[in-house]
């Protein structure tokens, strides 16, 4: 698997309705802004490697311009924010591993990548049909763990 860390800034909303309604991302640059009840989420960078120390300055301020661009005047930094980096983990293909393990009883819903939450959903509904041996909606053969080894 292959680390790839990036940026997350959360601002509180000024006023309920200033906030998207959904999830909003640029598909050029990978930015992605969504609703976290009373704050605002944005997204966007990737450093593959080793977790850097130091926040990337120019990461960490395209996301407070973003916020600018799609919601002016629309956050409250005094109310609070916060700036965090995390790791997320993909496989070579790009596609998450979703399936029985080499382990028995242990069922493998992993490597997302930058996709995590919206990907995971997906997967996990995935996975349920295959514990509960039902025909999936989707080709799961591609997302099979063991696509590496075959």
């Amino acid at each position: 698997s292959l680390a790839v860390h990036g940026y997350t800034l959360s601002v509180s909303l000024k006023e309920p309705l200033n906030g998207p309604r959904s999830a909003i991302q640029e598909s050029e640059s990978g930015l992605v802004l969504h609703r976290m009840g009373q704050r605002i989420r944005v997204y966007a960078g990737a450093e593959v490697g080793p977790r850097p120390v130091v926040h990337d300055k120019k990461v960490v301020n395209r996301l407070y311009q973003a916020l600018e661009t799609y919601f002016p005047g629309a956050t409250n930094y005094q109310a609070g924010k916060q700036v965090w980096q995390g790791t997320r983990y993909c496989l070579p293909d790009g596609l998450a591993a979703v399936g029985p393990s080499p382990v028995a009883g242990v069922s493998l819903n992993l490597g997302h990548g930058a996709n995590g939450w919206g990907w995971a959903c997906g997967s996990a509904k995935i996975l349920a049909d295959q514990l509960a041996g039902r025909d999936s909606e989707v080709a799961v053969a591609l997302l099979h763990p063991d696509r590496f080894t075959r």
